[in-house]
Formats: structure tokens, sequence, C-alpha cells
């Protein structure tokens, strides 16, 4: 975004820390949510229950969402052809 020139360079680096934390948070649920390791079936799986189920689409959902909707509602030169 610093490149487009759509922010200043101070928030810049402040963005470029938010997100380094934000990534430290996410994988720290991570490994809460998922305490025998990552399963990329379609299928509930056999160490996790149903409600830790429930809220991993739950929150995985909400992040989709929340990241279509500020891709489609920024408008500015560099997101010219978002959604």
């Amino acid at each position: 975004m610093r490149i487009i020139g759509s922010v200043t360079l101070f928030r810049a680096i402040l963005l470029g820390i938010v997100q380094v934390l934000g990534a430290i948070v996410a994988a720290a649920l991570v490994s809460v949510l998922f305490s025998e390791g990552l399963n990329d079936s379609t299928t509930l799986s056999t160490t996790a229950t149903l409600a830790q189920e429930f809220f991993i689409e739950i929150i995985l959902t909400t992040q989709l969402v929340f990241a279509i909707s500020m891709l489609a509602a920024e408008k500015n030169a560099g997101t010219f052809i978002a959604s």
C-alpha cells in the first residue's frame, strides 16, 4: 500500500508490525484448535470434538467474509479490479 501511495511511511510500518502480530496470534490460535496437527480432509477429525470443528468453521468463514468485504469496500487506484 505504501508503493501506491495510499498510506504514509509511518502507517505502513505500523501496518507491517500489526500484520506480523496478527500472524503470530493466528498461529497460536491454530495450534490451540488443532491439538493433533492439521487435518486437511473434508470430514470431521477423529481427535477434535464437534464443538471445536464448529468454532473452526466459524472463525475461518468469518476471516474469508471479512477479507472479501475489505477488498470490495476499498476503492483506490491499486484495487480498481477488486471484487
